[in-house]
């Protein structure tokens, strides 16, 4: 844990997190993959949080409103282009002497 921060934000963004678990599908899947991954629920909690901060600093930059739907959209179009990335780029293979 940091402790070099400002401890009320860190605080707010981690209640934030725990409270949108119930009330977010995505969130709710994020944290069972991190959980999933053997995370303990406050590093699980503490990566999603960081979720949130990413979507709420660019909803303050754009001066747009949150929608979950448009969310789920983005994060959709964003798989599909990573699968086609992962798809088009050739395999490497490395030649041992």
């Amino acid at each position: 844990m940091r402790y070099a921060c400002i401890k009320f934000g860190r605080d707010t963004f981690w209640q934030f997190a725990f409270c949108s678990k119930n009330a977010s599908q995505w969130a709710q899947v994020y944290y069972a993959q991190q959980r999933a991954k053997d995370k303990s629920h406050s590093v699980a909690l503490r990566a999603l949080s960081n979720k949130w901060s990413k979507i709420i600093y660019t909803m303050w930059k754009t001066g747009t409103k949150y929608s979950e739907e448009y969310h789920l959209r983005h994060q959709s179009h964003y798989l599909e282009r990573m699968k086609q990335l992962l798809t088009k780029t050739p395999q490497v293979t490395l030649a041992y002497a």
